[in-house]
C-alpha cells in the first residue's frame, strides 16, 4: 500500500468517527419544551386545555395546574395571583402547581423520554420555586416536587416559608428503557393554604458520558490537521 492510500484511509477513518459522534450526539436523549415556551396561549391566564407542548396532565393544565406566564407577570395566574414570585431564571413561562389541591387529585405533569440506553444514568435538572395563594397571610407551607423516571421516585429539596426563591434541582436517576416516562408531581402543605410549588427550565444530560461531545469533535479536527501537515511533508520530500 503506497502513501497516498495509506492517507487517504486514515483521513477516512477519522471522518467515520466524527460522523459517528454526530449520530450519537443527534440520537441523545432531549426534553421537549423543558422551558414551557411552546404553547397556544399568547397572554396570562387560567389554562383550561392541553396546551403546553410536549407535556401531559390528567385532563388537561386546568383546575390547579397552571402555565404561568412570567414574562409578562410572574404572579398572575389569571384566575388567582401568587406571593412573592420572581421572574424565572430561564425565563418566560414557568409551571404553576398546587401540591395540596381540595376540590380535585393533584396529578403530575409527564412527557415520554425517548432516545436512551437501557441501564445508563441520566441527571434531570430542572429549577424551582415556592409560594402560596395570596389571601392567606402568615402562613409557613412546605413545597415539593415529587420525580419520577425509570420506574423511581425522588423528592427535590423542601421548601419552607411562604415564597422561596428560584433553586436548582439535580436528580440522577437510572433507565430501564430506550424510552421512560418523565413526571413531576407537586407535593405541599398544609390544607387549604394552597400551596403552590413552581417550575421551570427543565434538562436531561447523560450522568455516565466520559467526554463532553464538543471535546471529541475538537480532537478530531486535530488529527485531520495532523494528517494534512504529514502528508505535505511527505509531497515536499
Amino acid at each position: 500500500m503506497n502513501r497516498f492510500s495509506t492517507f487517504s484511509k486514515s483521513v477516512k477513518t477519522a471522518v467515520a468517527v466524527a460522523a459517528m459522534v454526530t449520530v450519537g450526539a443527534a440520537q441523545a436523549a432531549a426534553i421537549t419544551n423543558g422551558s414551557f415556551e411552546s404553547t397556544t396561549l399568547t397572554a396570562p391566564g387560567f389554562v383550561t386545555t392541553t396546551n403546553v407542548t410536549g407535556w401531559t396532565t390528567d385532563g388537561g393544565f386546568k383546575d390547579y395546574t397552571f402555565l404561568a406566564f412570567g414574562a409578562v407577570n410572574p404572579n398572575n395566574l389569571g384566575v388567582l395571583s401568587l406571593v412573592g414570585v420572581s421572574a424565572s431564571p430561564d425565563g418566560g413561562n414557568f409551571i404553576a402547581a398546587d401540591g395540596d389541591a381540595l376540590s380535585v387529585p393533584t396529578t403530575p405533569i409527564s412527557q415520554t423520554v425517548t432516545g436512551l440506553t437501557a441501564g445508563a444514568y441520566y441527571t434531570i435538572s430542572f429549577w424551582q420555586a415556592a409560594s402560596h395563594q395570596s389571601g392567606f397571610t402568615g402562613v409557613s407551607t412546605t413545597d415539593f416536587w415529587n420525580v419520577s423516571f425509570g420506574g423511581a421516585t425522588q423528592a427535590a429539596a423542601n421548601m419552607t416559608n411562604s415564597f422561596t426563591g428560584w433553586q436548582q434541582q439535580a436528580l440522577t436517576f437510572q433507565a430501564t428503557g430506550t424510552s421512560e416516562t418523565l413526571s413531576f408531581l407537586a407535593k405541599g402543605g398544609p390544607k387549604g393554604v394552597p400551596p403552590f410549588v413552581l417550575l421551570d427550565g427543565v434538562s436531561i444530560a447523560d450522568a455516565s458520558a466520559p467526554v463532553p461531545e464538543p471535546g471529541a469533535l475538537a480532537l478530531v479536527g486535530l488529527s485531520l490537521a495532523g494528517l494534512i501537515a504529514v502528508r505535505r511533508r511527505q509531497n515536499k520530500a
